[in-house]
């Protein structure tokens, strides 16, 4: 169990408490848990009871409940409140914006207990009969739940890369033995970015056997189609089909990618290959190279010189330097050194530090003061590690009038400057548009960070005019980010080809908060490389000498 699912074990377990209105010290211990217990390096899972203990933070009682979890998988206290509590109630605290306390009176005063029965009592004006309800509110809700039942049976990539690779898999792998070999196909090869489900190819296993062999398990399977649909809660189903070894990469080429991609490859077969082929003699037949499985979508014509393209196509190991990345002067885990240390020994060149700005309250944003602390500490880092560069930067909140949140003697402090909206996301595309547009066009801003604001799965972004704010960027010398973050990928892959095509450098940035966040890189890489991002088209893959000459160049 990953620290991760540790925390939402806590957090669930806090708003429960609320929803019940039990002791608020005992509520905002488990809250604080939930927070913070995601953010602590070291698994959870693997430590002591000593050892927990004595993690700042972490008391005795929260201790004990942690190693009880981790090693049984349950949390007594909360299955008590989940016992007694209807599972519709408990999706309904999903709903951001109204808390523990106002779901308790959604379901004491108007008995709602599940999603459905509060969109239709929105949809019927109920809510703003309640006290505390009123007409945005509602709204906002109804527009939660449809966003929430939209995307249900949903799941990250990189969730279901985790999940599957750390848990499933060594499972299966246990339960039908060592003749089993499998292999993902499928969107999870292509590794799309949200999945509705997982394919699996096996060979040297029968899918009777199999079948029989699963019956064994708690899991619920059943065969449909010549397939096993495997279905584990909280999680995508999973689809296992046989396959021969001989047929292998034939049936791994025909379900991996889109129909359009299929047809493309086959529309230029000269000869249709065999089922005994390999994926290199069935592109070959068509007088193509062999797609990478992530650039075999619906977009073809992204490829119209596929040859030239995958020549240069960005990899991973081209990136040289870690931008937007925060530390502990503001929500982040590290200090400026381990952070440091840290980039170094994954072989990278240089760390851009780029911590909240100051109206960033909840995230421990920056004052003046605390900016020129910092810069004084990269310095002192910076003599220790002088094969290694470290530069000084903000990601400076846009404000709703459009300004930076920084007077011009304090931005001009900063080697660079990545903007980014964090407040006040509830905008008409007409705001959003004037908000952005006049922070590309202030002279400091060197990076647009996450450029529409969503969280996929979890919040629409903001409304916006991509075209429009891409040519601004074009205009004004600014570089636009890839957020990495898998829950953020933003700016979406798809309008990528637009940057390329109007000369707009995409920066590929984890907005890492702890030493792990800096792999979410890879998660960047891969929507990079759907869109066909080549690699001179990416900022960071350039030198530590070249990346900040390239920036400044941009905004004379």
């Amino acid at each position: 169990m990953d620290n991760t699912t540790i925390a939402t074990h806590f957090r669930l377990l806090a708003d429960l408490m609320e929803l019940y209105g039990e002791n608020p010290f005992k509520i905002k211990s488990y809250a604080n848990a939930g927070r913070s217990l995601k953010k602590i390096e070291p698994t959870l899972a693997q430590l002591s009871l000593k050892e927990l203990q004595e993690i700042p933070g972490i008391g005795k009682a929260i201790a004990e409940k942690i190693e009880v979890l981790t090693q049984t998988g349950s949390l007594p206290l909360l299955q008590s409140y989940l016992e007694k509590t209807p599972p519709g109630v408990v999706d309904m605290m999903q709903i951001k914006g109204i808390g523990p306390s106002k779901v308790a009176q959604l379901w004491q005063e108007l008995q709602i207990e599940s999603l459905g029965e509060l969109h239709y009592a929105c949809m019927e004006n109920r809510l703003t009969l309640l006290k505390g309800f009123g007409d945005k509110t509602q709204e906002k809700i109804k527009n939660q739940i449809e966003f929430i039942l939209q995307n249900s049976n949903k799941q990250l990539y990189a969730r279901v890369e985790k999940v599957w690779e750390g848990q499933i898999l060594p499972a299966l792998q246990k339960v039908l033995g060592k003749k089993a070999n499998f292999y993902p196909t499928g969107d999870y090869r292509s590794q799309e970015i949200i999945l509705d489900q997982l394919d699996i190819l096996i060979t040297g296993e029968s899918l009777e056997n199999i079948a029989q062999k699963l019956q064994a398990t708690e899991w619920a399977a059943q065969i449909i189609d010549n397939k096993i649909q495997l279905r584990i809660p909280h999680f995508v189903d999973i689809y296992l089909e046989t396959v021969e070894e001989s047929s292998l990469e034939y049936r791994r080429f025909e379900t991996t990618g889109s129909p359009e991609h299929l047809n493309f490859v086959q529309s230029n077969w000269k000869g249709e290959p065999s089922t005994n082929s390999t994926e290199g003699e069935i592109y070959q037949a068509a007088n193509l190279p062999v797609f990478p499985p992530e650039c075999r979508h619906e977009h073809t014509t992204l490829f119209s010189n596929p040859e030239e393209q995958f020549k240069n196509l960005l990899q991973f190991e081209d990136i040289k330097g870690v931008v937007h990345n925060h530390t502990k002067y503001s929500d982040g885990n590290n200090t400026v050194e381990e952070l440091a240390m840290h980039c170094q020994s994954l072989g990278y060149e240089y760390l851009v530090v780029s911590d909240h700005s100051k109206s960033a309250f909840y995230a421990n944003g920056l004052s003046v003061e605390r900016i020129f602390q910092q810069q004084d500490e990269i310095d002192t880092v910076q003599q220790k590690m002088p094969d290694f560069k470290i530069f000084k930067s903000i990601e400076c909140d846009i404000l709703y009038d459009g300004q930076l949140d920084y007077e011009e003697e304090t931005l001009k402090t900063f080697d660079l400057v990545i903007a980014s909206v964090h407040s006040q996301l509830n905008m008409t595309e007409e705001k959003a548009m004037s908000r952005i547009i006049q922070a590309i066009e202030n002279p400091y801003t060197n990076i647009l960070g996450h450029m529409t604001g969503r969280l996929l799965l979890s919040r629409a972004g903001y409304p916006i005019d991509h075209k429009k704010i891409i040519d601004a960027c074009k205009a004004n010398g600014v570089i636009i980010e890839l957020n990495a973050n898998p829950h953020r990928l933003d700016i979406d892959w798809s309008w990528i080809p637009y940057c390329m095509e109007k000369e707009v450098l995409i920066s590929i940035n984890p907005d890492a908060h702890n030493l792990k966040g800096v792999g979410d890189i890879r998660y960047g890489v891969i929507a990079a490389r759907k869109a066909g991002l080549q690699k001179e088209q990416c900022l960071n893959t350039l030198n530590a000498n070249d990346f900040i000459e390239k920036i400044k160049m941009m905004r004379r």
